[in-house]
């Protein structure tokens, strides 16, 4: 990519405005678009693919007033990203919170190693560009809870934790998948989940007044995954490569409509075919 290029993409995202998404009636909207919102100075590199990859001068994510570690990645300590990505944690968290105040912190699982490379239960977070974000969950009186691991939810949105049940957080989680689709610095390809937490978002999308454009894009991005792993406890959250990390950093389809126009993949976009929702 020459610089010149590069300036303009950096130009493009930068001059955004803020992202107003679905209708959601009682929610502030924080203005999220500030390059001083948690954007990072240029210094990671992510390196090859997802399943095969490196990492070169990984941001760190800490944990914050939004977003915690869970406690069950804590020992292995895999909070390592490229900038996109720790970024995109920390304003998506920020930005759920803002909007519903009240709630608990968004849970956060692995990431990458420090370097890169294989990780111990993942077949991909090879290269900084992988999330395991915990859902948003209620108690059985309704309270917003901050469950210490992943709890598997069923069709009901129910699940069970210490013998108690907890209940999938439907606003909540619409808030953050809509936050992590419009953030205007990192570009999400896939938000893998299982095919019933699929359908709750978009239904809850649909009756908090989302556009059909937008509930295509929703239905696009948030897909279940094609492995043994159904995705009933968290969403598996990856990036695409960043502009100024290719070529060395590889990606495959599909390249989504709304890319900017001066990021390379624009010119790999083709006509998508119609999807169900």
């Amino acid at each position: 990519m020459t610089t010149l290029a590069l300036l303009a993409f950096t130009s493009q995202v930068a001059a955004q405005e803020c992202p107003i998404g679905s209708a959601v009636s009682g929610f502030a909207e924080p203005c999220m678009c500030s390059p001083s919102a948690s954007l990072k100075p240029l210094s990671s590199a992510s390196i090859g693919r997802v399943t095969r990859g490196r990492l070169l001068r990984a941001d760190y994510l800490e944990s914050s007033a939004f977003h915690r570690k869970m406690e069950s990645d804590i020992e292995a300590n895999n909070f390592y990203g490229t900038k996109e990505l720790v970024g995109l944690v920390e304003r998506a968290s920020r930005r759920v919170a803002l909007r519903y105040p009240g709630g608990p912190r968004l849970g956060v699982g692995e990431l990458s190693r420090l370097r890169g490379g294989d990780i111990i239960g993942h077949s991909s977070h090879e290269n900084g560009r992988d999330v395991d974000l915990g859902f948003y969950m209620k108690d059985f009186a309704g309270v917003p809870t901050e469950l210490p691991e992943f709890t598997d939810v069923n069709r009901a949105g129910i699940g069970e934790f210490e013998e108690s049940p907890v209940y999938f957080d439907d606003v909540r989680n619409w808030l953050l998948i809509e936050a992590l689709i419009e953030d205007p610095y990192a570009i999400v390809q896939h938000v893998f989940v299982a095919r019933s937490i699929r359908r709750r978002l978009i239904d809850t999308g649909r009756r908090l007044g989302a556009s059909e454009a937008f509930l295509e894009k929703v239905g696009r991005v948030v897909m279940s995954p094609h492995a043994d792993h159904p995705h009933q406890n968290h969403f598996h959250v990856r990036i695409y490569c960043s502009a100024e990390d290719l070529p060395r950093c590889r990606d495959r389809g599909p390249y989504w409509p709304w890319i900017p126009e001066a990021h390379p993949y624009f010119a790999r976009i083709v006509p998508l075919p119609p999807i169900r929702l």
